[in-house]
């Protein structure tokens, strides 16, 4: 009789570690939809051919466990869907959405003024989000490859190579013919999301030649070559894909024909408080005002201004490490015929290798992309990519978004530092939801 309360305690002890209001879990992981929605039914109100996703449901309804929800969106070791029905594909969707807003707030003030919707038919704007999403429903992906990773990844549904866009309406035909790309272009997909493969990679032949900044001659060396790749990865999983580099351009990269890192006013600076802001939830205005005495390590070129030292001590050497980022338009001028794209181009690092310059060295953004995040140095996305994988705050940041989707209570800091270290440890995204809910549940 005393083992039999004890399986019963332990059943209802794991049943209310994992109940954590199944109706709010459903509308959490389900965007407001419930399990029902899913119920596939014929017109005769019978059931039909996809039997297995109705057992699959009735058995979930039943269970009301919400780590078991999250799990059905499960990937395998190729990136793909275990289990490639409608309610699975929607599972994986609302966390592409939600990786999405987390990773690309918007704003209002970063509007690019000419033709922004062919951005997002060349760049997919969800796809830094799907590196988080992989590395989160594939056990066999370390949650560190999703700022590690080299090769980008784009999202694969059923309903692959539309002939048309759904931004502009233009035909695949068109689009190619403006762009003049050197292979074969595709719209992205529309329909059930399936999983996510390495990205295909387009180069643009027809470019114009920018007349603006230092160096022509290095341009006309690189048109020479043949043509820009405009999925040219940068490493560093999310950080080097092109929308989110693009996505946190300066204004002014949007207004010239081409925008370069000088070391002083103009710098990759809102690239560095993305990833600051976003990946390790450090806001900015949060860090504790610092005694500089290093100046290899930190150089304030604008100001010496005590209120200014607060942040730019943080962002400046991070941007200095992503100076080598210039951003091109696609062609000089905006028109239906000639539609323009941004273009994050990287040069090859030359001259001494410093965080910062004396003026009379080469070009900023040609010298080695050198810069530092919390005192450690590093050169370029790829470095920066492991420097970031290494801190624990980028695993606490995780644990602290997903108890914001869930509406889980606050955890102790304590607490999230103790689940980052074990989640840093483990790398298993599935198993860090298991022990979060379970932690928000006692």
């Amino acid at each position: 009789m005393k083992i039999f309360k004890i399986i019963c305690l332990i059943l209802v002890n794991h049943q209310a570690v994992h109940a954590l209001d199944f109706q709010k879990c459903q509308k959490v992981i389900l965007a407001n939809k419930s399990l029902d929605d899913f119920l596939v039914i014929d017109e005769k109100g019978e059931r039909k051919k996809e039997e297995q996703l109705n057992k699959d449901i009735e058995k979930l309804k039943a269970n009301k466990d919400c780590l078991a929800l999250i799990r059905y969106s499960e990937l395998a070791d190729n990136g793909l869907l275990k289990k490639r029905n409608p309610l699975a594909s929607h599972i994986l969707k609302t966390f592409v959405q939600y990786h999405s807003k987390w990773l690309l707030p918007e704003d209002l003030d970063q509007q690019p003024r000419c033709q922004d919707t062919f951005h997002r038919d060349i760049y997919d704007y969800e796809s830094p989000a799907y590196h988080l999403t992989r590395a989160l429903f594939q056990p066999s992906r370390k949650a560190s490859m999703a700022v590690t990773s080299y090769a980008d990844l784009r999202a694969l549904t059923k309903g692959e190579n539309p002939n048309q866009s759904e931004e502009n309406s233009l035909s695949l035909e068109e689009v190619t013919e403006h762009f003049q790309f050197n292979e074969e272009y595709q719209f992205k997909g529309q329909g059930d999301l399936i999983g996510f493969l390495y990205q295909k990679r387009y180069s643009i032949k027809g470019n114009t030649i920018p007349q603006v900044g230092l160096d022509p001659q290095d341009w006309k060396n690189e048109f020479a070559k043949g043509s820009f790749n405009i999925f040219s990865h940068l490493g560093g999983g999310l950080i080097g894909n092109p929308y989110f580099i693009i996505a946190n351009a300066p204004k002014e990269a949007f207004e010239k024909g081409l925008s370069q890192s000088d070391g002083r006013n103009n710098l990759p600076r809102r690239l560095a408080k993305s990833i600051i802001e976003n990946l390790l939830c450090q806001p900015l205005l949060s860090h504790n005002l610092k005694t500089l005495t290093h100046q290899s390590t930190w150089y304030h070129p604008l100001t010496q201004e005590q209120k200014c030292v607060n942040c730019h001590s943080v962002v400046d050497p991070l941007s200095a490490g992503l100076r080598n980022v210039t951003f091109v338009k696609s062609h000089s001028r905006c028109s239906k015929k000639s539609p323009q794209v941004l273009i994050p181009r990287v040069f090859k690092g030359t001259g001494q290798q410093e965080i910062w310059q004396e003026k009379n060295e080469s070009p900023f953004h040609r010298s080695y992309p050198i810069g530092h995040l919390n005192g450690k140095r590093f050169v370029g996305f790829n470095q920066l990519g492991k420097l970031i994988s290494e801190q624990t705050d980028f695993y606490s940041c995780q644990i602290k978004k997903y108890s914001a989707l869930f509406g889980l209570k606050e955890l102790e800091p304590e607490k999230v530092t103790a689940l980052a270290k074990q989640y840093q440890s483990h790398q298993n995204g599935l198993l860090m939801l298991e022990k979060l809910l379970k932690e928000s549940a006692q």
